[in-house]
């Protein structure tokens, strides 16, 4: 049976090929300012879309809080987010636009349930995980009732 350590997840060099073209001449440091303030006004907005990064969201709701863009909570799921994070916020940051834009495209963006696919030779299903975060969860819950 699979665990979460055993997804496949994007080559680090893919990554970097990718945020060569999406950093826009801006510093990776930059770039990820500028993700992050744009991703806090769409969460602001509509807090489930969280759900749609998947098993990133913990790593990128860490890098929200460290750069002061909370009102999201404090709690971050740790095993989950040791597993998917790259050495550089910018690659995480990528790898979680091209999972979301992935989601957006099969119309699954505000599905808590995700499938991640693993390795043939460690299981023949892939791993399901479901991304729930019980303080944005809160959020969202607050917001319909205003």
């Amino acid at each position: 049976m699979a665990t979460l350590s055993d997804t496949i997840k994007p080559n680090k060099t893919y990554l970097e090929a990718v945020l060569r073209t999406a950093l826009l001449g801006k510093t990776e440091d930059e770039y990820v300012d500028f993700f992050l303030s744009g991703l806090r006004g769409r969460l602001l907005k509509n807090p489930r879309l969280y759900r749609s990064y998947g098993p990133y969201w913990p790593e990128i709701k860490k890098l929200l809080l460290e750069r002061g863009y909370g009102n999201f909570g404090r709690l971050v799921d740790r095993d989950v987010r040791k597993i998917y994070r790259y050495d550089r916020p910018a690659l995480t940051l990528i790898a979680a636009t091209l999972y979301s834009q992935e989601r957006f495209d099969n119309g699954q963006i505000y599905s808590a349930w995700h499938l991640l696919p693993v390795p043939e030779e460690v299981d023949d299903q892939d791993y399901e995980f479901e991304s729930y975060d019980l303080e944005v969860e809160a959020l969202a819950q607050a917001g319909e009732k205003t």
